[in-house]
C-alpha cells in the first residue's frame, strides 16, 4: 500500500503503532523525524572504488616483493653455484 492510503502500516496517522515497536520515542509522543539511515549511492561507489584500488595495490606489493625475493635468491644461487 502507499503512504498515502490510511490503511497502510507507513501512513503518517499509523506510525506511531508501526515504528513504536522499535522506535520508544514515536510511542512517548515525541515528533517523528527520520530514524533510518540514508546511503548516497554515490558513497557505496566511492567505497567500491577505494577497496578495488586498496585490493590492487595490496597484491600488488606483496606479489612485487614475492618476485623480487625470488629473484634475489636466485641470483644469490647462481653466485654460490660460480664459487664452487
Amino acid at each position: 500500500m502507499p503512504s498515502t492510503d490510511s490503511e497502510s502500516p507507513i501512513h503518517k496517522d499509523n506510525l506511531p503503532k508501526t515504528c513504536g515497536k522499535c522506535h520508544l520515542s514515536v510511542v512517548s509522543g515525541k515528533e517523528i523525524g527520520p530514524v533510518h539511515a540514508r546511503v548516497d549511492k554515490t558513497v557505496i561507489m566511492v567505497k567500491k572504488i577505494v577497496r578495488i584500488v586498496y585490493t590492487f595495490l595490496i597484491l600488488f606489493t606483496i606479489g612485487g616483493m614475492i618476485i623480487y625475493c625470488f629473484l634475489d635468491y636466485l641470483k644469490k644461487q647462481e653466485s654460490f653455484i660460480k664459487r664452487e
